[in-house]
């Protein structure tokens, strides 16, 4: 857990209760061996992902140094039973939790898992967004599809690993999916052409420069669909949001005050009507609710 008020603060705990069982198996016997070194060789977190497909899991550890020799050394032992796929480290970013200084060491193994979402199959690198309920997220992906069917062009923003992109191009629109880590627009890449989908156009760049662009050489889309991170858009982006959409706004959001925050500046250009909000229990017995809302042009 973070210490309360203190982000970047660590407390350690037994177990969690929202879990998967396989995940909370794994989680104890990696705390279990980590014990075995020293304090100073020991990673400050660690991150387990688990895929549903091959039910196996890679760890992305974090520390503010290199990785000790202690850990790759287990790393290695974890590998070669298989309690792990792969193995990774990441240098902490000092007073910003999960950021790291570049990308992540691989240690031992490979560097990411499977996962099914719906008639698709992904793969994830360790450390890259991905809903934590992909069951669900499957659900909400085809909706949003079903909405911009027949749109002819659409801009996705924060595109991540491509799992959204895919549901898009289904409808025979031309997509073109915007995404700024190298590592998850690599993955995306990979997942549009391991699925055998073609014609996407991805564009490498943080999204506030990337609308800048297209606002500048008057670039517009039928519909543009999000789901940013728990920040929201940048500051002003909003407005240019509303002018890069001429019909449709499909906005998926993980934070209802970033969501009413941004939806406040782009209905305030007078252009846009909010016609509904679908809240989503992504995360049970947690405080957490994802949101998803739809806007349209009179």
């Amino acid at each position: 857990l973070h210490v309360r008020d203190h982000p970047s603060g660590i407390i350690e705990v037994p177990h969690c209760r929202l879990a998967a069982d396989r995940v909370q198996q794994l989680y104890g016997r990696l705390l279990e061996d980590l014990r075995s070194l020293s304090p100073p060789q020991r990673p400050r977190q660690m991150e387990i992902q688990s895929g549903s497909l091959s039910r196996s899991s890679v760890v992305l550890f974090s520390g503010p140094g290199s990785p000790s020799s202690g850990l790759r050394r287990l790393a290695s032992r974890w590998c070669r039973e298989a309690i792990l796929q792969g193995v990774l480290y990441g240098k902490e970013v000092p007073s910003r939790p999960r950021s790291h200084t570049g990308p992540p060491i691989l240690l031992s193994g490979t560097d990411g898992v499977e996962e099914e979402l719906g008639r698709f199959r992904l793969r994830i690198p360790a450390g890259s967004f991905f809903q934590a309920n992909p069951a669900l997220a499957g659900g909400i992906f085809q909706g949003i599809a079903d909405d911009v069917a027949g749109a002819g062009s659409i801009a996705e923003l924060y595109a991540g690993v491509g799992a959204l992109t895919l549901f898009l191009t289904g409808t025979q629109n031309h997509v073109t999916a915007v995404e700024g880590n190298a590592s998850s627009l690599r993955a995306a890449m990979h997942n549009a052409s391991s699925n055998g989908v073609e014609g996407i156009e991805w564009v490498s760049g943080e999204v506030r420069e990337v609308m800048e662009g297209w606002s500048r050489s008057g670039r517009r889309f039928h519909s543009v669909v999000l789901d940013p991170p728990r920040q929201g858009l940048p500051p002003g982006a909003g407005d240019r949001l509303a002018k890069l959409a001429a019909r449709k706004i499909v906005y998926l959001s993980c934070d209802p005050s970033t969501l009413a925050r941004d939806l406040r500046d782009i209905v305030r250009t007078g252009e846009w009507r909010l016609e509904r909000v679908l809240p989503v229990d992504f995360f049970p017995q947690t405080a957490a609710i994802e949101c998803l809302a739809f806007l349209g042009k009179d």
